[in-house]
């Protein structure tokens, strides 16, 4: 069975957010700043994106999650994905992140390392960190799609 399958790298300046779609199914990795939201926010619906299935965040730095409380607001979305450090980093960004996903009443998941996980037709192995590197750059979670 065939499905349309895109990856999009949205534009966010020095910042990260990529957005893959298979078939009906939609995965935003990370959210660029809070100052990309708007642009996000359009490029999702342009997508025709009206949900997300899954949100991946590779690290909490404001540069990945700044747009992702308002794009979860905004689009709703099954489960967010974290890595297993991603709490060691406090900052006002993701508490306003960890705010949304309580107040949606989402599901968060820190994956198991090399344990696939499906979504539609899509299969993503995610990859964390051996140790706490006490970097949250060198703790991201690292997502491979088959």
């Amino acid at each position: 069975m065939e499905s349309d399958f895109s990856v999009s790298f949205i534009n966010v300046g020095s910042a990260d957010c990529t957005l893959i779609k298979c078939g009906d199914k939609s995965v935003l990795i990370d959210g660029g700043t809070n100052l990309a939201t708007d642009k996000i926010t359009a490029y999702l619906k342009r997508s025709s994106v009206t949900h997300l299935d899954a949100v991946i965040v590779s690290h909490p730095d404001s540069d990945h999650i700044g747009s992702l409380p308002d794009i979860i607001d905004e689009f709703g979305t099954d489960v967010v994905y974290f890595g297993k450090y991603s709490d060691n980093h406090k900052t006002p960004e993701y508490e306003k992140l960890v705010n949304s996903i309580k107040e949606n009443n989402i599901k968060t998941v820190i994956p198991v390392s090399d344990k696939p996980v499906e979504i539609g037709n899509m299969t993503f192995k995610f990859y964390q960190p051996e140790k706490n590197f006490g970097n949250t750059n060198d703790n991201s979670l690292v997502t491979m799609l088959e």
